[in-house]
């Protein structure tokens, strides 16, 4: 029996207990869960959780910085916000999203892409601010960093903001 604990011990220690590192959508949800929960949803967190990610798989795009810190500020949001008029829920959702930028700190990834992606807008006649880009894009996965990136490529600044505005959903 002591040799059964010691190597469970010895196991866990070396991180072969089965470390989960949750994805931006478990982050995100996980905190609109909980402020489902909190203001008396009869349904479960867990059941929440699986049905949130399920019915959102645009939060795979979120960092999982970024996810994390919207998710934080959504677990304490107020429930008239969470329930109300859609425009609550927009005006609170904006102001997680713009508190959660706050908190980043960013990665080499992000701080590359800021470098060149601000010397595009530059060379298309626009001033984006590297600490500004940072905030922003650090928000979003490294996938969408990518395709952004890409979209900087093409041969010129109308075709490379139509596909900018096509990653984010525009027309």
């Amino acid at each position: 029996m002591r040799g059964k604990v010691l190597l469970l011990s010895l196991l866990w220690l070396l991180g072969c207990g089965g470390d989960h590192t949750p994805s931006a959508s478990e982050l995100w949800c996980s905190g609109l869960c909980a402020a489902v929960v909190r203001c008396g949803s009869s349904e479960t967190e867990g059941d929440c959780r699986v049905r949130c990610q399920s019915e959102r798989p645009t939060l795979a795009r979120l960092s999982t910085q970024g996810a994390d810190g919207v998710g934080a500020c959504l677990r304490d949001m107020a429930c008239s916000d969470l329930f109300g008029p859609v425009d609550a829920w927009h005006a609170a959702y904006d102001a997680c999203w713009q508190g959660a930028k706050l908190t980043l700190h960013s990665t080499a990834h992000v701080r590359a892409f800021c470098a060149s992606f601000a010397l595009a807008e530059f060379d298309c006649g626009y001033f984006y601010a590297i600490d500004e880009c940072e905030k922003d894009f650090g928000m979003w996965s490294d996938s969408v960093r990518d395709q952004v990136a890409t979209c900087t490529m093409r041969p010129g600044c109308d075709d490379s903001d139509a596909c900018i505005s096509s990653t984010f959903g525009g027309p």
